[in-house]
C-alpha cells in the first residue's frame, strides 16, 4: 500500500514507491528545473538536532518530464523511487520527512515535510 493525503505518507515495509512532485511559482506556474539543481527526501525518526538522528531514508530526486511541457523537453517535476530494502529493515511507526530543493545559486528551502507512517507488512 502506498498512499499520500496531503502532507502524510503511509507505506507498507518493503514495499515498492514512486513519489512524483511537482514544483510552482510564485504565479504557479510549473517551475523549469535547472541545470545543477536537486531535490532531496530525507526521512528520520525524530528531527535533526546537533546531527544526533541519522537519517533512515535519503535520496536526492530525479528530473522527470510531465504534462505540456513533455514536447518542450523541459523539466517540470522530480521523481523518487523508495526501493523495498529501504524499508525493509525498519520498524512499522511513525516518522518524520522533508524534501528539500537546492537551486542552482545554492540556495536550499524547504519545498514540503509531514509524517512518514510505515505500516505492517503481512506476508
Amino acid at each position: 500500500m502506498f498512499k499520500i493525503d496531503g502532507s502524510k505518507i503511509a507505506l507498507t515495509r518493503g514495499d515498492d514507491a514512486v513519489i512524483e512532485l511537482s514544483v510552482f511559482t510564485p504565479d504557479n506556474k510549473p517551475y523549469k528545473v535547472q541545470e545543477g539543481e536537486k531535490a532531496r527526501f530525507t526521512v528520520r525518526k525524530r528531527p535533526l538536532y546537533n546531527n544526533s538522528t541519522p537519517p533512515l531514508i535519503e535520496k536526492d530526486f530525479a528530473f522527470a518530464t510531465y504534462g505540456e511541457g513533455e514536447s518542450s523537453g523541459s523539466k517540470t517535476s522530480f521523481e523518487i523511487k523508495l526501493n523495498s530494502i529501504d524499508t525493509k529493515f525498519m520498524e512499522q511507526g511513525e516518522y518524520l520527512y522533508d524534501v528539500q530543493f537546492c537551486d542552482s545559486k545554492g540556495n536550499l528551502s524547504t519545498l514540503c515535510n509531514g509524517k512518514f507512517e510505515l505500516t505492517y507488512e503481512v506476508g
